[in-house]
C-alpha cells in the first residue's frame, strides 16, 4: 500500500547518489556512457546507482504529482500536445521537437489558462469573440471576406448577365411564329383549312363557338346568344335571350311548344292597290287620292302613261309616289301604336309606328311604288312580324 505521504529516494544530504553514465571509475568497470540504457549485467549493483535511479523516479512523480506536468528536458523528444513546465509556465508543443526551449515559442506555445480563473476568463474572451462574429450579418457585413469564387457561386452582375442570355433566347424563341413546327394533327385538333372527324364523343360542357358566334347549352338544348337565329325562313325564335338550335331530334318538341307565336291574325286594314284604290278592310273606311301635278310614267303594261292631277297612277310594282301625293284613308285609329306592313319597290317592310294622320304616304313615303298595305292596330309580336317577310 503506497503511504499517503510524498517521499523522495535517496534525498538527505548524506546519500550516495551517483549516475552510471558518469560512474566512470567504478571498481566493476560496467560505468559509463549509455550505462542506463543498458541496464543490469552480472555484476555487482552500485548502491550509489540504485539510490540514482530510485531518486530519479520518485523526483519525477513527484514534479507530476505536485504540477501536473513534467519540467522541460532539452534531451527529450516531445510528441505534438505534449505539455511541460518551463520557469513556471505550461506550454504545448504544437509541432515535434527536442531541445527547442519553450519560451522561445518555437514549436511551443504558452497554454493560455494556467488556472480555473484564467481558463474561465479565456473562455469568456472566447464567447464575447464569437457573439461579436455572430452579431456581422447583414447584406453589408462580411466577416469571413468571402467572395462569390471562394463560396462557388457567381456575381451578382455574373448572374444577370447569364440570366439575359437565357431571357433572350426565351424572348426570341415566342417571338417566332409556331417555334416548334406545330399542326392540328400533332396537338389533337382538327385542321381549319381541310376539317377532319373526331373519333370519339366531344363534350362541350360550357357551349361551342362557330366562328365569332358563340353557342350555349343547357338540359334543353344548344342555343346562340343573340335574335338573329332562326328556325325556318329566317323566323327568329328566343328562349330569353338565347335561342335553341333545331336538329331533327328537337324539331317537332319545338313546332309544337312554339308554333303558335308566328300565328299572324287578319289585318285591320288592307289596302293591295294593284291597279285601284280599293279596300278590302272591313269596316266604315273610305280613301281618297290626290296629286296636285300631271305625271308621266310607265304603266303596268310597259308602256308610256300620263296621269292628269289627282288621278292615281300605278306601275309594274304598285301606286306611284310623289312628294305631292295625298292618300287619306279615313277612319284609322289615330292614337293608337299598330304594325304597318306594305311592299315598297317590290321589298317588304314592316314597323311599328303611332297612328297620328290619316295620310297613309306619312307611313310609306313620298317615292317609289307601293302595294299591299297592311295595318293592324294591336301591334304584332316579332315572331308574327317575321312571317311577314320584312
Amino acid at each position: 500500500m503506497r503511504r499517503k505521504t510524498l517521499r523522495v529516494w535517496a534525498s538527505s544530504a548524506t546519500s550516495e547518489v551517483t549516475d552510471p553514465d558518469l560512474d566512470v571509475n567504478h571498481p566493476g568497470g560496467q560505468g559509463g556512457n549509455q550505462k542506463y540504457e543498458k541496464g543490469w549485467i552480472v555484476e555487482k549493483e552500485p548502491h550509489q546507482w540504485a539510490n540514482f535511479i530510485y531518486n530519479n523516479i520518485d523526483v519525477s512523480l513527484k514534479e507530476l504529482l505536485e504540477t501536473g506536468s513534467l519540467n522541460w528536458d532539452n534531451t527529450v523528444n516531445y510528441k505534438k500536445d505534449s505539455f511541460v513546465i518551463y520557469n513556471e509556465k505550461l506550454y504545448r508543443a504544437t509541432a515535434p521537437n527536442t531541445g527547442k526551449v519553450p519560451s522561445s515559442l518555437v514549436s511551443w506555445e504558452v497554454v493560455p489558462y494556467q488556472t480555473a480563473s484564467s481558463y474561465e476568463a479565456f473562455l469568456l474572451m472566447y464567447q464575447n469573440t464569437l457573439a461579436t462574429h455572430k452579431g456581422k450579418v447583414g447584406p453589408t457585413l462580411n466577416p469571413h471576406k468571402d467572395t462569390a469564387s471562394k463560396v462557388g457561386t457567381y456575381t451578382i452582375t455574373e448572374t444577370n448577365a447569364k440570366i439575359k442570355v437565357v431571357q433572350d433566347d426565351l424572348d426570341n424563341h415566342e417571338a417566332q411564329a409556331n417555334p416548334h413546327n406545330l399542326n392540328a394533327a400533332s396537338v389533337g385538333c382538327l385542321d381549319k383549312a381541310t376539317g377532319g372527324h373526331f373519333t370519339g364523343t366531344a363534350v362541350y360542357g360550357a357551349g361551342i363557338k362557330f366562328g365569332t358566334q358563340e353557342y350555349g347549352i343547357d338540359n334543353d338544348g344548344l342555343y346562340r346568344p343573340n335574335d338573329s337565329f332562326s328556325i325556318v325562313s329566317n323566323v327568329p325564335y328566343q328562349k330569353t335571350s338565347q335561342q335553341e338550335i333545331v336538329t331533327d331530334t328537337s324539331y317537332n318538341r319545338i313546332n309544337i311548344k312554339h308554333n303558335f307565336k308566328f300565328s299572324v291574325p287578319g289585318e285591320d286594314v288592307k289596302i293591295m292597290l294593284v291597279g285601284d284604290l280599293s279596300s278590302l278592310s272591313e269596316g266604315n273606311y273610305t280613301t281618297s287620292y290626290g296629286r296636285s301635278s300631271v305625271l308621266n310614267y310607265t304603266n303596268r303594261a310597259g308602256a308610256a302613261a300620263t296621269a292628269a292631277i289627282d288621278e292615281p297612277a300605278f306601275g309594274e310594282m304598285g301606286l306611284i309616289l310623289t312628294a305631292d301625293t295625298v292618300f287619306l284613308f279615313s277612319g284609322l285609329m289615330s292614337g293608337t301604336t299598330a304594325t304597318i306592313s306594305y311592299v315598297l319597290n317590290n321589298i317588304t317592310v314592316v314597323k311599328t309606328a303611332d297612328v297620328t294622320s290619316d295620310n297613309l304616304i306619312d307611313y310609306v313615303g313620298t317615292s317609289g311604288q307601293v302595294r299591299n298595305i297592311q295595318i293592324w292596330f294591336t301591334p304584332l309580336s316579332a315572331e308574327q312580324e317575321s312571317m311577314l317577310g320584312g
